[in-house]
């Protein structure tokens, strides 16, 4: 009797997924079958970056050999293609394009994350984003990030860690991004040739002598004392210049 009764319930479950998958590629068949009218864009600006418009997706969806036209069947237009296109954006870093149960195309966009701004007198611009990237600067934002002045004859193509003095730099910016006191207080960095960097806080009037980055963590635990008890005794603007490059020591002048 046991026995009769699995059979009767495996024969049920079996049946009930046969269905289950009919119905669905029912549905998938009525979806690919209608005509779309509207393609919606998601654009993420949580982290509070605007590079990106609906206008400038959208030329990407509508490019040459792209185009995605009002009343084509859902099932004629090929969402990979589409998601390549956008993903090929300098300020994209993801796209995920779909259809929705009305047939209409829906496409969600991450954008990167600059940490920082890289420039020299040479007339080089980029940004720098929490991944190591290399992006252009946009038309249609400015990043509120730290400033990075370089040597005119570096010139950073795809990431910033194509030479040892980029991986120093990136790991310094990157340190900068995480601690959020430190991220509010340092305005600028200069680099020497030797990767030797010089850092301009935001508010006092003294210049930081750094050194490579090297010890970051050590160097920034004695910047901390500097600004939380040196400075709050001598005066904040007593000094011109701090030197942490040297083990053990603070050398204010």
């Amino acid at each position: 009797m046991l026995r009769k009764i699995k059979i009767k319930r495996g024969v049920y479950f079996v049946a009930g997924a046969i269905l289950l998958f009919v119905l669905i590629g029912f549905v998938s068949k009525k979806q690919m079958d209608k005509p779309f009218s509207e393609v919606y864009i998601d654009i993420d600006y949580s982290q509070g970056n605007y590079f990106i418009h609906e206008n400038d997706i959208r030329k990407l969806i509508n490019a040459p050999g792209n185009e995605v036209l009002t009343g084509s069947f859902a099932g004629d237009i090929n969402l990979r293609n589409i998601e390549t296109k956008i993903e090929k954006h300098p300020f994209v870093k993801e796209a995920e394009v779909f259809r929705d149960l009305r047939g209409n195309i829906k496409a969600k966009i991450k954008q990167k994350k600059p940490i920082a701004r890289i420039i020299n007198n040479g007339g080089f611009g980029a940004y720098i984003t929490d991944a190591g990237e290399v992006i252009p600067l946009s038309d249609n934002y400015t990043a509120r990030v730290v400033l990075v002045k370089i040597p005119s004859s570096k010139k950073y193509k795809v990431s910033i860690e194509e030479d040892e003095q980029g991986k120093g730099l990136f790991e310094m910016v990157s340190y900068l991004e995480a601690s959020k006191f430190w991220k509010a207080q340092i305005a600028e960095i200069s680099m020497d040739k030797r990767g030797e960097m010089i850092l301009y806080p935001q508010v006092t009037r003294q210049y930081i002598e750094f050194g490579k980055a090297e010890d970051i963590e050590t160097k920034f635990s004695k910047l901390h004392i500097f600004y939380t008890k040196i400075l709050p005794e001598k005066g904040w603007n007593t000094y011109e210049k701090v030197n942490v490059k040297y083990k053990d020591q603070i050398v204010c002048e």
